[in-house]
């Protein structure tokens, strides 16, 4: 199966696959991926987790069916809906019978597509004393809503919202032409029509109108009450079951030397070391020449970046980016929050989380629920720090980006304004729970291949105010804050919802606001926006400090770690060169060292437009190494500069990666972002025509540069007992992550 996707001369395209294929006959080969028969299963396996962490509330409990096949496109989108209407939220039905008795943190439902249709319930963070009455409130919960009904206006607001994302395909930093092909496939590979990926206009019109005649909750009763194709697994915490797993290894390796003859073991001694020489040999030119490649002249000189124009709505700054929307609007509200303690900024993504799950003064939450997934395709709130690349202090925002159908910007400029400002915050229970459920979302991250983000994130904190902006924004530090008010929220709950209330009437007000829609929507709509907040008090710079220096680590489920070391050289080192000298150091010698000889999954290095440098390793079972591998770079880049190898693919690629392919969407917040940080498209194109211009010679200046960067560097490791032990002597201490 070949797919193509892009502008291209097909009859050219083709000729040339012709040229590898013609060789070749046609041939039928049956080769059909057989359904698997009805199960019904209920197994427990236990987990591991720390030693010393409490395995209270720990448990996980899962229901999975199997509900239908690859090819029931209507069925299957259908489904996608009633896990939405089930658990989308913390109003939903499933998702509140189960959180709000206190039988679990968190419950998430999917629903994934391969030859079977398969979807899947989770309970997290459940006590093992409850782990029946949590069975039984799912099998109750749903054959209650399929003899009683399911909530018609939320079915419509959450088809509304696919159907909104399905004609936006907002595929992030993915490239689209990636996401139609796995769409395609989704069908393909079992042999459906790929093209029914696509054809999906008549399929929300067909389950609008079934919705009204009681057909999801047949489809409810047949596919999650009534089917028998089910397994139910209940997975516990146990404190020792990573040494023992590590002591049974142990010892079956030590079985199998001890079974080796003496000519058996310098075999596989010759061999480990024979590929420790292949590993450390560069690919051979000729190889590399094989290899598909633009040159430096195919790329064009001046970039893609969007221009924009900075306007005014009365006091607020419009940023206007000249963006083609396609019939939606996207439009953002960053409001400053300079002049926040740190307390206060570690607070608001508590602020963000609890926004729009709360009534406000004019509606119930289930009002605001269906004007937001029926009306808005999405609505979302955070927070991010910016800073200049002129070194100048850090600014932090608190964002709101939402989007919609064009035909519905109405509906925007009265649900945007209403949540900021009218929020109710008397419900605590459901405060405690959504702040809990973030808490534990965290922590898992943490636990997995973002534990090099929760990494890099605490080293950047020790060097700059934006740096520990972000780390009370997303990191450990929030992780900790957290904790903190989860451990005594059941005392403090109504302060600290009373305090939010406090911080939201103090951010959301003009002084604060910057607005980020398209160049075509009229600046009369920014105004009437802006317009809907009050004045607020004057807006004042309070500075924020780094985070003391020491070289830390966070201890975690697992076996592996994220690795992170961070610099911020007093003058900013980003340029073309830098850029292009950090793509080759990844692609290269980080590949080569970090993946390739010390079995990470992947390694790199970056430098930001306001200076940071940072190197990072996910998945890595040799933390201490990779520490090592990263003070060598300034001489691996030399070594580079000095040899013959090609310069081109790696100016290309480095192009390539700081311009990925954006939707609309993507590309107001990235206006946004540009704007907030003191930056323009001139800059934006300035280093891009760096980057075409690298010589060697640049490379081998910046490699001087660099040779100062490792030795006043930050460092940190988020990982596993073992890899934490390991480097022991490059940590000035280590904690538990988790509680």
């Amino acid at each position: 199966r070949i797919f193509l996707d892009g502008r291209m001369d097909v009859r050219a395209v083709l000729a040339k696959l012709d040229g590898f294929l013609a060789p070749y006959g046609r041939r039928e080969v049956d080769a059909p991926v057989q359904f698997q028969r009805p199960v019904s299963a209920d197994r427990t396996v236990e987990y591991a987790i720390g030693a010393d962490e409490r395995p209270e509330g720990k448990v996980f409990v899962a229901t999975g069916w199997v509900c239908g096949r690859f090819d029931e496109h209507e069925r299957n989108l259908a489904l996608d809906v009633l896990a939405d209407v089930l658990a989308g939220d913390n109003e939903s039905p499933m998702k509140k019978a189960l959180v709000e008795a206190g039988l679990c943190e968190d419950v998430t439902f999917g629903v994934s597509a391969y030859a079977q249709t398969r979807a899947v319930l989770y309970a997290k963070g459940v006590k093992a004393e409850n782990v029946e009455a949590v069975r039984r409130a799912v099998r109750d919960t749903l054959s209650s809503l399929a003899d009683g009904g399911l909530d018609r206006s939320r079915i419509a607001a959450v088809l509304n919202r696919a159907e909104f994302r399905l004609k936006e395909m907002d595929t992030g930093s993915l490239p689209r032409g990636l996401a139609y092909y796995r769409a395609a496939s989704s069908l393909w590979e079992y042999g459906g029509d790929p093209a029914d990926a696509f054809r999906y206009g008549w399929i929300f019109a067909s389950l609008r109108a079934k919705a009204a005649s009681g057909w999801f909750e047949a489809l409810l009763r047949e596919c999650l009450v009534d089917n028998v194709h089910v397994a139910k697994l209940t997975m516990v915490p146990s404190t020792t079951l990573a040494a023992e797993r590590r002591a049974a290894e142990k010892g079956e390796l030590a079985a199998i030397k001890a079974g080796w003859s003496r000519e058996e073991l310098e075999g596989v001694l010759a061999e480990c070391a024979a590929l420790g020489k292949r590993q450390a040999e560069p690919d051979r030119p000729e190889d590399i020449a094989k290899l598909p490649h633009l040159s430096v002249a195919d790329v064009p000189e001046e970039g893609p970046f969007v221009p924009r124009e900075i306007a005014r709505a009365g006091e607020v700054a419009v940023i206007r980016p000249r963006v083609h929307a396609n019939g939606l609007l996207y439009v953002e509200c960053h409001f400053s929050a300079e002049g926040f303690s740190s307390d206060e900024l570690a607070d608001l993504p508590a602020l963000a989380r609890v926004l729009a799950e709360l009534r406000t003064a004019r509606h119930s939450l289930e009002e605001l629920r269906n004007t937001r997934d029926g009306k808005l395709g999405r609505c979302e709130m955070g927070v991010d720090a910016y800073s200049s690349p002129d070194g100048g202090a850090a600014r932090p925002y608190f964002h709101v980006k939402a989007a919609s159908l064009a035909s519905c910007s109405e509906d925007v400029l009265s649900f945007v304004p209403e949540v900021l400002r009218e929020t109710v915050f008397d419900d605590v229970k459901t405060i405690g729970s959504l702040l809990r459920q973030k808490r534990l979302n965290m922590e898992r991250s943490a636990n997995g291949i973002n534990g090099c983000t929760f990494a890099a994130r605490r080293a950047c904190a020790q060097l700059t105010s934006r740096g520990a902006m972000q780390e009370l924004f997303g990191g450990i530090a929030q992780i900790r804050r957290l904790q903190e008010v989860e451990e005594c929220f059941a005392e403090r709950g109504r302060a600290y919802a009373d305090r939010l209330a406090a911080l939201a009437a103090r951010l959301f007000t003009r002084e604060r606001m910057v607005v980020c829609l398209p160049g075509d929507i009229p600046l009369e709509w920014a105004a009437r926006l802006a317009e809907s907040f009050p004045r607020g008090e004057a807006v004042e710079a309070r500075d924020i400090k780094p985070f003391p220096r020491k070289r830390e680590g966070f201890r975690t489920l697992g076996s592996i770690s994220g690795t992170a070391m961070a610099s911020h050289p007093a003058r900013n080192p980003h340029n073309g060169a830098a850029v292009v000298a950090a793509r080759i150091l990844s692609l290269e010698y980080l590949w080569q060292e970090i993946r390739v000889k010390g079995g990470a999954y992947g390694g790199g290095m970056t430098i930001g437009p306001n200076g940071d440098v940072r190197w990072m390793s996910w998945n890595d079972p040799n933390p201490a190494r990779s520490l090592g591998v990263y003070a060598g770079c300034g001489d691996a880049l030399r070594a580079f500069a000095d040899g013959d190898g090609p310069l081109d693919r790696h100016i290309v690629s480095a192009v390539a990666y700081t311009e990925p392919y954006v939707t609309p969407g993507a590309e107001i917040s990235q206006a946004a972002s540009l704007w907030l940080s003191g930056r323009t498209p001139e800059d934006q194109q300035r280093t891009r025509s760096e980057m075409l211009k690298t010589t060697k010679a640049d490379l081998r200046a910046f490699a001087a540069e660099m040779d100062s960067f490792a030795s006043s560097a930050s460092v940190c490791v988020v990982g596993g007992r073992q890899p934490l032990e390991a480097c022991t002597n490059a940590l000035d201490c280590v904690e538990t992550l988790a509680r």
